[in-house]
């Protein structure tokens, strides 16, 4: 029996070893147990000044929203305003008005291109243009000659058609000269 209390005792110094070990380490543990109480005030100090940054930040963008939006409420009235105006316009009926215009200018247009027309004539025929410039220079002529000969024209007061043509006659005879 006395090797089986040897060996009980030998196990009970074993284990108060062990127990002696084990202690440091729980002592180690618990140390470390007191720590985390701070460590967990400073988490949680940390955590909460910078939810109040975050709130502060929060109201600070509500603020300026709503600032924003009173700042929209006339535009958005006026915006109302002339959505309604749109709405009021009879747009459908603007662009038949417009199309038929258009329809109507088409038809003078094609009417003009045809040649059976004064207008047509006018701007496909070179008659006119010619008819004038001819009148041009007849009235530069007459213009010159009432200049030269200013008698000539006042022969209901004094000069016979016989005598204006003598008058031409002898003034080609002097440019001849």
């Amino acid at each position: 029996m006395l090797i089986f209390l040897q060996s009980t005792l030998r196990k009970l110094n074993f284990i108060l070893d062990n127990l002696g070990s084990n202690s440091e380490k729980l002592d180690e543990i618990f140390d470390g147990f007191k720590a985390t109480p701070v460590l967990l005030n400073k988490t949680l100090r940390n955590a909460n000044g910078k939810l109040d940054s975050l709130t502060y930040s929060f109201k600070t963008v509500a603020s300026n929203l709503n600032r924003t939006l009173d700042k929209l409420q006339p535009t958005l009235a006026n915006f109302k305003t002339i959505s309604d105006s749109l709405k009021s316009v009879e747009l459908n009926k603007t662009l038949t008005k417009a199309q038929q215009a258009l329809t109507k200018l088409n038809i003078t247009l094609d009417k003009m291109s045809k040649g059976d027309n004064t207008m047509s004539k006018l701007m496909t025929e070179d008659t006119l243009y010619v008819n004038l410039n001819k009148l041009l220079v007849s009235l530069d002529s007459l213009s010159k000659h009432f200049n030269q000969n200013p008698k000539h024209f006042m022969a209901p007061l004094g000069k016979s058609r016989k005598k204006i043509e003598k008058d031409l006659e002898s003034q080609k005879k002097e440019k001849k000269k």
